[in-house]
């Protein structure tokens, strides 16, 4: 066939998917697909699998009309990027003027939230985390700047990996309540940072999924502007007294 150079289509089609984590082949010629969290184990049949050559790591993917199939993870993540409405956020904030757009979309999604109480937070960690520039609330400096001291001051925790078995506490991580209604862009803030670092799809997904927990438990349980009040409470997390 003589080479030619067709002309090029942009799809336009939006696709369901989740990796898979695991394969199990079960009894009469069925096959058990076990998907990223929190995803529950489905089974597809040994016909499927042959016919698609599908295996751990990749992406198995339904179309509109019904129709499924697989494709390779490197296939798959260059031509398709997470659809944020399945997260119930907004468009991913990309800077400042993008995240103060998300804090008016939780705003109007969430009763009793204005968005000008959540813009001077989100912003200013949009800033430290990004450029690390001090914060107007008095975020610490970042490391390497001879911040020395406990991390978290309002909290007294242990938190436990169950996948590791590693342990962290006060000293060395953080605590959020996920009722704090300026978490969900923080948490966006956190997954754009987490891109420009070349960080693992998988963490980022994590992350996207993280904040549509927090976002439901916001609208069915409780949501509440953050502060830090009371002369105790104040005396540690401003002064370091009382730690």
């Amino acid at each position: 066939m003589k080479e030619q150079e067709f002309p090029l289509y942009q799809s336009h089609k939006k696709v369901r998917a989740v990796k898979i984590v695991n394969i199990e082949h079960l009894e009469e010629e069925r096959v058990l697909l076990t998907p990223e969290e929190p995803f529950e184990p489905f089974e597809v049949t040994i016909d499927w699998m042959t016919k698609r050559g599908a295996a751990v790591g990749g992406y198995y993917v339904q179309y509109e009309d019904g129709y499924t199939s697989y494709s390779p993870a490197g296939s798959f993540e260059k031509g398709n990027t997470l659809c944020e409405t399945y997260c119930e956020s907004a468009a991913q904030p990309r800077d400042p003027s993008e995240l103060r757009m998300y804090c008016l979309d939780i705003a109007n999604r969430i009763p009793g939230i204005t968005a000008a109480t959540l813009l001077g937070k989100a912003e200013d960690l949009y800033r430290y985390i990004k450029d690390g520039k001090p914060a107007s609330d008095g975020l610490p400096p970042r490391p390497g700047q001879n911040y020395i001291g406990r991390i978290d001051r309002k909290f007294n925790f242990t938190a436990v990996n169950p996948a590791n078995g590693k342990a962290y506490n006060q000293d060395d991580a953080v605590v959020f309540c996920a009722k704090d209604a300026a978490l969900p862009a923080a948490l966006e803030a956190y997954a754009l940072r987490c891109k420009d670092l070349g960080v693992d799809h998988n963490h980022v997904l994590s992350v996207k999924l993280l904040i549509n927990r927090v976002m439901n438990f916001q609208q069915q349980v409780e949501n509440r502007i953050p502060d830090t009040v009371g002369e105790a409470e104040l005396a540690r997390c401003l002064d370091g007294r009382n730690l």
